[in-house]
């Protein structure tokens, strides 16, 4: 039987909760842990598979699908769970169910941004961020920009503002390799951590993204009277909130991102009506498979 345990809530129960998954994590298991959702999906094989919770598998495939993400059909969520899917895979923590069960929801995700339009018009993290930037930093071939982590996010993020004119780009990460590797796409400089002070003082533009489980730009690293758009895309946040207060400052954390980026849910009702018609299709054929299984 698959079983589920899931957190989506305030940060502090977040990482309360995927501490307290990882200490007793079951041996046969998949766990999707993003910047805000943390979900464990673990499979007791000595319980008959067609006792499945039908609430498990319209969970999986709504998130998949990008209908329970805070920016409603973004695609981001598409690759994370493929991710959390091919890690139990090459990790053996996979089971036949869990296999079944993860294929099914891909399947659906694909199909629901391939027959509808739910991910047309929606924006990601990285496209209101930039947008952001643009806003109050439009000459960015002028403006010095450092970055804080190595991710998806940070290099879709990256790719947008160095193909609209960005020519200074700081670039630092706990690895000091991935630093190099991210810094020679965008022709930029690697600096380590504690120089952050340093180079701040020369910084127009701050975006930091990692999954550092404290903050890594405090009150004390701003230099005083530096005029600065901070971009905080982290969760936990990397920056101390008290740097807005800051004359100069203009700071947006993840949860101003996803309230810039807040859709018209109205508007796009009947799209969201088309993909959970898909995913109510794909869960009965999933169940029906599951039934029929050896």
């Amino acid at each position: 039987m698959i079983e589920f345990e899931s957190a989506k809530s305030r940060l502090i129960d977040r990482e309360y909760f995927l501490g307290e998954i990882i200490a007793r994590l079951p041996e046969r298991h998949v766990l999707l842990s993003t910047c805000n959702r943390v979900e464990l999906y673990s499979d007791d094989q000595k319980k008959p598979t067609h006792l499945m919770d039908l609430n498990i598998l319209y969970h999986l495939f709504r998130v998949v699908s990008g209908l329970e993400s805070s920016l409603i059909g973004e695609t981001q969520i598409q690759r994370q769970v493929k991710d959390a899917y091919l890690t139990s895979v090459q990790a053996g923590t996979i089971t036949r169910d869990l296999h079944l069960l993860f294929q099914r929801a891909l399947r659906t995700g694909k199909r629901v941004r391939t027959e509808t339009e739910i991910s047309r018009g929606a924006a990601s993290h990285s496209q209101v961020a930039f947008n952001i930037i643009r806003q109050f930093e439009p000459y960015l071939a002028s403006a010095q920009i450092t970055i804080l982590g190595v991710n998806h996010l940070n290099f879709a993020l990256v790719r947008y503002l160095v193909k609209h004119g960005a020519q200074t780009i700081f670039v630092a990460n706990r690895t000091m390799d991935k630093a190099k590797q991210f810094a020679s796409y965008c022709g930029g400089k690697v600096f380590p951590l504690n120089e952050l002070p340093l180079v701040l003082m020369n910084t127009d533009i701050l975006i930091s993204a990692t999954t550092a489980p404290h903050l890594l730009v405090h009150e004390s690293d701003f230099p005083p009277q530096r005029d600065m758009l901070v971009i905080d895309l982290a969760m936990p946040r990397d920056v101390d909130e008290r740097i807005g207060l800051l004359p100069g400052v203009k700071l947006f954390n993840i949860e101003m991102i996803e309230k810039t980026a807040t859709q018209n849910i109205d508007q796009r009702r009947h799209i969201v009506a088309k993909a959970e018609n898909i995913i109510h299709q794909e869960v009965l054929d999933c169940v029906s498979v599951f039934r029929t299984s050896p």
